[in-house]
């Protein structure tokens, strides 16, 4: 099975969205390939988003969480089509009595 496939079916191949990170002083990576690989994929019809990090090299992982963690967010909702997924109902808490 396609992991992508196994979040909950929301995510259907053969066309799974693509989230790019690139770092603009990756020497590892260059930006370039990430622009081509987001060029590509939107060529091909994949649902693609570059994120480029301004002033970041190839080791800059915790700089997502802390700095672009909103567009990681925005495309998980995007990708798993949460926008259109029911809101889950809180069940009650179990109440216990007692007494004294």
């Amino acid at each position: 099975h396609d992991a992508l496939f196994l979040l909950d079916g929301r995510a259907r191949p053969p066309k799974p969205p693509l989230l790019i990170f690139q770092a603009t002083r990756d020497t590892v990576v260059p930006p370039s390939r990430g622009q081509r690989m987001h060029a590509r994929a939107r060529r091909t019809g994949l649902p693609s988003r570059l994120v480029m990090m301004a002033g970041e090299g190839h080791e800059s992982f915790h700089v997502v969480t802390k700095k672009h963690a909103h567009e990681l967010l925005d495309f998980l909702h995007f990708a798993l089509r949460l926008a259109d997924a029911p809101c889950p109902r809180r069940e009650p808490a179990a109440t216990t009595h007692v007494r004294a």
